[in-house]
């Protein structure tokens, strides 16, 4: 048995490749070729890597239904709240709002609250009996799996957020702003729900309940302020 160069017919075959095997009886030898076992599997694993840059790995998940419709309704709050709807002179020169493309598993720093004022009193209380439910354990449980987001309501383009000790980073020439937002957790039977919200230099938790069917935003508490 001995390695060959022989090429086989149609093909490119190297010395790498294939091996000639020979039999000689006093007649004439008997050849032929055969792929290697171990270079198919060397083969197999050299493609590899170029599998990966071509995007054959697998992609986040996409969002469910129920998390997506809770994901929606607080994005519309955000903006609706931070800058006024779509309620200015000229819409069609406003900036979008960069939108994470995958959910963000918030720390368990992130969801303590450390803004304190007047105005953050009551949502505060609401947030800590959700908390005493299991709604910001079982946030923080699902946000360790993150899925892509679908579709970006009005006012956001989806897109790759950098996040930094701040908040996320993003080009203030071309960007409003840019936001995250991780999965959502429930209590009281998936009655109760809550959604971290992390935008430019402040964290925020919504609070929703599911009324008739339908899920609606009952307050806000602002978690951290940075500067």
């Amino acid at each position: 048995m001995s390695v060959g160069g022989a090429k086989p017919s149609g093909g490119k075959g190297t010395d790498s490749d294939t091996l000639t095997f020979c039999r000689n009886n006093g007649a004439l030898g008997a050849r032929s070729t055969h792929p290697r076992p171990e270079y198919l599997v060397v083969g197999m694993l050299r493609t590899l890597p170029l599998l990966v840059l071509l995007g054959a790995a697998p992609s986040a998940p996409q969002i469910d239904a129920n998390e997506a419709a809770i994901t929606s309704l607080v994005l519309q709050s955000f903006m609706n709240v931070t800058y006024g709807g779509d309620g200015i002179a000229e819409p069609q020169r406003r900036r979008s709002v960069l939108l994470h493309q995958t959910t963000i598993a918030p720390s368990g720093e992130q969801l303590r609250v450390r803004v304190f004022s007047p105005a953050n009193e009551q949502p505060e209380e609401l947030y800590r009996q959700l908390r005493k439910s299991g709604a910001v354990a079982d946030l923080q449980r699902r946000s360790k799996r993150s899925v892509a987001l679908a579709t970006a309501p009005d006012g956001f383009t989806l897109g790759h957020v950098h996040r930094a000790v701040c908040g996320p980073e993003y080009d203030r020439r071309k960007w409003k702003n840019a936001i995250a937002v991780s999965r959502p957790g429930f209590a009281h039977a998936n009655n109760l729900a809550l959604l971290y919200v992390e935008y430019r230099g402040s964290g925020r938790a919504y609070l929703l309940e599911r009324m008739n069917g339908a899920w609606k935003i009952t307050a806000y508490v602002e978690l951290w302020e940075c500067g």
